[in-house]
């Protein structure tokens, strides 16, 4: 079984769906980062979840789309911004993050938090920044956020996964979600800051403005052509 491959992963968050909503209600400051005086829709939140991000550039009078490969998370994105009567300037579609379903320098502004780092091998994951590329309009910024290897526990999971899969990339892990009496497994590629930044300049992005802020790293890219 390949834990990283879409119909896992979408099996996966379909599963763990409301209890993992339940723990993310409060949307990150991240999202901020791509958003000025100046800016217009419309944004893109790929990977959006329950849609707390999506509700926040929306809420700040944005026209977003969220994208997701879980219909049981998209379906509580919907239930959200109806509930703040804000769907009128809100999308939600279910799609495969590796092949966005969108034309070309379709968005002025996009973020992709937490979601980069389901994917495997790595030559994907650099397909999935030259999608955000491409659907990206010149001279606009998005944001990618993945979890960090750079603590101590999670550089020990990362050499454990290697050491009984030595074919796996260092940084590749197993990581639970309890769900009553069942533990979930949810596959992460852990990052180091330059390994971020060396994926994001491959796809062709320009960074703006790279940090680590506690288990994340953060880096703000744009399209300049």
């Amino acid at each position: 079984m390949s834990y990283a491959s879409p119909r896992e992963i979408r099996k996966v968050f379909n599963t763990i769906a409301k209890s993992f909503s339940r723990t993310r209600r409060r949307p990150w400051r991240y999202p901020l980062e791509i958003v000025n005086n100046h800016l217009e829709g419309p944004l893109a939140d790929l990977g959006c979840g329950n849609g707390r991000h999506t509700l926040l550039m929306a809420m700040m009078g944005f026209e977003c789309i969220g994208l997701d490969i879980s219909p049981e998370l998209l379906k509580m994105a919907k239930e959200l911004v109806k509930a703040f009567n804000i769907h009128d300037v809100t999308d939600f579609v279910e799609a495969d993050i590796r092949f966005l379903p969108f034309r070309d320098k379709a968005f002025r502004g996009i973020i992709f938090i937490a979601t980069l780092h389901h994917i495997s091998p790595r030559k994907l994951r650099i397909h999935c920044l030259k999608e955000v590329r491409r659907v990206l309009k010149p001279n606009s910024k998005a944001v990618v956020t993945t979890w960090t290897k750079l603590k101590p526990s999670a550089m020990l999971k990362c050499l454990l996964f290697k050491l009984k899969n030595p074919r796996a990339e260092f940084g590749d892990v197993l990581i639970p979600w309890k769900l009553k009496s069942q533990k979930v497994l949810r596959f992460y590629h852990l990052y180091t800051q330059r390994e971020l930044e060396e994926d994001c300049f491959r796809a062709g992005l320009s960074i703006l403005k790279s940090y680590r802020d506690y288990e994340n790293h953060v880096v703000v890219v744009s399209r300049s052509s």
